[in-house]
């Protein structure tokens, strides 16, 4: 039996923490909105137990194809939403900026929709090269590529 109801747990921007239950927070495509903003750094999950050979096929299977579509290192992952009908990595590497860096934050030569610290990358790093993809591709394609990470805090330079 279950410890109890699966949540997320996180602190909001005043350093408060909160516990919100799974029944209060919906779920779609990269997506989840939730009745408070917070920023998660726990999860507790209810599991089902399976035939361990078929979860070591599948966890092998999910792992193969992450090492053939995204590229390994310190990142944030997927940096922009796709925009409707296109892809955002298309759209930035038909920019011509694949490599492309700020400082020691560069966009990947494997999956142009991420960004790696190459060490020592700063957020000003970061958000300089987000905002250098976003005017690159608004001046060559007239698309606002949308962030999809959230950048917290004040503005960097």
């Amino acid at each position: 039996m279950p410890a109890g109801p699966a949540e997320a747990r996180g602190f909001d921007m005043q350093g408060q923490y909160h516990r919100v239950p799974v029944a209060q927070i919906r779920f779609a495509y990269r997506t989840a909105i939730y009745p408070t903003d917070l920023v998660f750094t726990e999860g507790v999950f209810h599991l089902k137990p399976g035939d361990p050979e078929a979860l070591a096929g599948q966890r092998q299977e999910n792992h193969e194809y992450r090492m053939r579509t995204q590229p390994k290192g310190n990142s944030v992952g997927s940096v922009f939403v796709n925009p409707s009908g296109d892809h955002a990595g298309r759209l930035v590497e038909a920019a011509g900026m694949k490599g492309f860096r700020v400082g020691k934050a560069v966009i990947s030569d494997k999956h142009a929709n991420w960004i790696l610290n190459e060490g020592g990358a700063t957020a000003a790093d970061i958000e300089g090269l987000i905002r250098a993809i976003q005017a690159r591709v608004r001046e060559r394609f007239g698309v606002e590529l949308k962030a999809e990470v959230r950048i917290i805090g004040e503005a960097r330079g």
